[in-house]
């Protein structure tokens, strides 16, 4: 798991800098990736995934300081599932 966890950040950070690499700036980059990784389904698997994305963005946001109001709301979507997951 700790595996996958590192590869999907790695994913994503290289993402995140091939969209950079295209001069549209830190939000661009980040809306890419949001439509790239969004995975929002109702399996389990999938879920874990999605909160792992959702991590891994919202790091990327608070260190390069770009954030949009809709990335606020699905980070804090992902967290209300994952806080409900972890009741179970």
């Amino acid at each position: 798991m700790i595996f996958e966890i590192n590869e999907i950040f790695e994913y994503i950070q290289a993402s995140y800098l091939e969209y950079i690499s295209m001069n549209r700036g830190g939000r661009y980059a980040v809306a890419r990736i949001f439509d790239e990784y969004d995975v929002f389904e109702d399996d389990s698997e999938a879920i874990m995934e999605d909160m792992i994305t959702m991590l891994a963005i919202g790091e990327m946001i608070v260190n390069n300081d770009c954030i949009f109001i809709k990335t606020i709301e699905r980070l804090k979507k992902s967290m209300e599932i994952f806080n409900y997951l972890l009741k179970l």
